[in-house]
């Protein structure tokens, strides 16, 4: 998609994520060339961003339900695969919570959240969910209740779960949403994140071609490793921190095999070093062909 010069906002010279001044900043890729729009990687937060954006009218033709469905939306096979590897590492205390409550922070049609709180019922807990979206398409369903992401800063409770998925790499402003959702999270909670990591393969694959101007931000391993080392160690605890589940249908044969080997390669080389930690202290691998990242944290 190409978006015309008064769909666009002025360019920057700064991160369109941390702010800091791009003295040293790296070209990674062209969007588009008239106008032109190029992505570039922030030496001091380690994301790839979008030097102009789109403006909001633009992003609500964008992201219209008319126009736009996410693969967590629309793929049963994916939101259950992930929905139960979510469920199954939060080990809550059933005897503390009479009810989990879930928050999904860009959750559309609130799939997701169905499915993860179907998984949750098999395990015994009972559950609530609060969806969070531009657009209101979620059917009747009285377990989920939609808040306008106009109105995030009115939340004023925790949750035992919160979750961007593939969301926030669609935002003009991410950090302080990134920031908000995760003080959101309830003390002894979850907060889960999916975000793209394809800078690597455009730089590495002849003529591939990030998401514009669907996907403002990559955000990767080195990005998270960078945020997440702001917090303090004794107040959160990362659970996952690895390539992200494969999102292409085995139905498209030859992509998901190149995605299984791709993330596996990384899986496999993460896996041999950790089992000498004080050796290879980092936790992002040297091999970065991944397309994705996802992290799983608990805040102690």
């Amino acid at each position: 998609m190409i978006l015309k010069e008064n769909e666009l906002e002025l360019g920057t010279n700064k991160c369109n994520f941390c702010y800091s001044n791009l003295n040293n900043k790296r070209k990674v890729y062209s969007a588009q060339k008239l106008p032109i729009v190029n992505y570039y990687f922030c030496n001091e937060c380690y994301v790839c961003f979008s030097n102009r954006q789109p403006k909001d009218t633009s992003l609500e033709e964008i992201y219209s339900p008319v126009n736009y469905s996410s693969s967590l939306t629309s793929s049963d096979d994916l939101t259950v695969k992930l929905a139960k590897r979510i469920a199954k590492q939060i080990s809550i205390k059933k005897d503390n919570l009479k009810e989990i409550k879930v928050l999904d922070f860009g959750g559309g049609n609130g799939n997701l959240s169905k499915k993860i709180s179907s998984e949750l019922l098999k395990l015994g807990y009972e559950s609530k969910c609060t969806v969070i979206d531009i657009h209101n398409s979620i059917q009747k369903d009285d377990n989920i209740e939609f808040v306008n992401a106009k109105e995030i800063n009115k939340i004023k409770n925790k949750f035992d779960l919160v979750l961007a998925s593939a969301v926030l790499e669609h935002l003009k402003s991410p950090k302080a949403i990134l920031d908000k959702l995760i003080q959101l999270t309830e003390k002894k909670g979850f907060f889960y994140a999916r975000t793209p990591w394809e800078e690597p393969l455009a730089k590495f694959i002849p003529n591939y071609k990030l998401r514009w101007p669907r996907h403002l931000f990559d955000m990767g391993g080195d990005f998270w490793n960078k945020y997440l080392s702001g917090y303090n160690k004794n107040k959160i605890n990362i659970i996952w921190f690895r390539p992200s589940i494969i999102e292409t249908s085995i139905y498209n044969i030859f992509k998901f095999l190149a995605s299984f080997v791709l993330k596996s390669i990384a899986v496999i080389e993460l896996f041999l070093r950790n089992l000498f930690p004080k050796k290879n202290p980092s936790k992002i691998p040297y091999f970065k062909l991944v397309g994705g990242w996802e992290v799983l944290i608990q805040i102690k």
